[in-house]
């Protein structure tokens, strides 16, 4: 079943880059979805002593920047440090430290 998938959405994808123009961000977006072990965060059992945790916004936050969904309104504060203006995509969020610590500059 698993082999039957994967031939199944690697048509759908070479559909995908063919039929439709995507933005830059897009291919990007794309391109490191697929890249090995990209969703490995959504398998592993959260270990708290190890910092493997993420509360529910996090991994919302997460999930519509994987899938390019908007998550803020143009100009929004950060939500986060309530210092820095938000793009529509939350790039601020990425790397803003203010709710996970100084030295986690991603999250995944």
């Amino acid at each position: 079943m698993k082999t039957l998938a994967k031939c199944y959405f690697g048509v759908i994808e070479k559909d995908l880059v063919a039929k439709y123009s995507l933005s830059p961000r897009q291919l990007a977006i794309l391109s490191c979805i697929r890249a090995p072990h990209a969703h490995d965060f959504l398998f592993i059992i959260p270990i708290d002593g190890l910092g493997q945790r993420m509360n529910h916004r996090q991994f919302r936050s997460v999930l519509c920047y994987r899938l390019a969904i908007p998550v803020f309104d143009e100009g929004s504060l950060c939500p986060s440090c309530n210092v820095h203006r938000m793009d529509q995509w939350g790039d601020h969020a990425v790397h803003c430290s203010s709710e996970v610590g100084v030295n986690s500059h991603f999250v995944g």
